[in-house]
């Protein structure tokens, strides 16, 4: 998933499911974060 997939014009642009996949993203990467490194 990139930002040039909304350009792509496959399927009309929905903001919510854009909006929920990046907060999916958000949090995924957030865990990797809290898996790597030790609470402070």
């Amino acid at each position: 998933m990139s930002i040039y997939d909304v350009f792509s014009g496959s399927k009309p642009f929905d903001k919510a499911e854009w909006a929920a996949q990046k907060q999916a993203q958000r949090k995924e990467a957030y865990e990797l974060i809290d898996n790597c490194h030790p609470a402070n």
